[in-house]
């Protein structure tokens, strides 16, 4: 019989070898981390995502919130509403911690707010929403 040797040893020079194994690797090692960087980048987006629609679903329960205190105590448009007077025309559906606290989902107090103005939304929670934060 003859010598049976692998394919790899009867090469002549190594960079042959080198030449057959390597462009499948170096593909595979690219695409390999290309798939995880993504991946990555991808449940962070999912994931400021999720943080900036809770945010603005409370935003959404404030304004009702202090639209229906400025109705019920007969207050003039601009007049400022203690956060305790707001609070207490939260929907029962809000998480405990707008009913409570008047904190938004980062811990930030809403504090008091205008009648008939837009939800004064805290700057902490603004930062952390912008997209450079994101």
């Amino acid at each position: 019989m003859a010598n049976r040797q692998p394919w790899f040893s009867r090469a002549r020079e190594p960079l042959a070898v080198a030449a057959r194994l390597w462009p499948g690797w170096l593909a595979a090692a690219v695409a390999i981390s290309v798939f995880l960087t993504l991946r990555h980048h991808a449940s962070t987006q999912r994931a400021a995502n999720q943080r900036l629609q809770a945010v603005t679903q409370e935003i959404r329960w404030v304004e009702r919130a202090v639209a229906t205190a400025a109705i019920t105590h007969h207050l003039p448009p601009g007049a400022v509403i203690p956060s305790a007077t707001w609070q207490k025309y939260i929907d029962p559906a809000a998480p405990p911690h707008l009913k409570t606290d008047g904190r938004d989902a980062f811990g930030h107090s809403f504090g008091p707010q205008q009648a008939d103005h837009s939800i004064a939304v805290p700057a902490p929670t603004r930062l952390l929403l912008t997209p450079s934060h994101r």
